[in-house]
């Protein structure tokens, strides 16, 4: 990924291994209903946290 000079498997593989990922697939958490940038967001915050 251009952005974080990360290769797609390695993004991917933080992707699908985060709590982010996590909350999207939970329809309690309601995450899947956000937008993508909210959703991103949420992902760059967990994962610099």
């Amino acid at each position: 990924m251009e952005r974080n000079d990360m290769q797609m498997e390695d993004a991917l593989d933080k992707v699908y291994n985060s709590r982010t990922y996590e909350n999207l697939q939970n329809e309690k958490s309601g995450l899947y209903i956000q937008s993508p940038e909210y959703v991103y967001e949420e992902l760059m915050h967990e994962l610099h946290s």
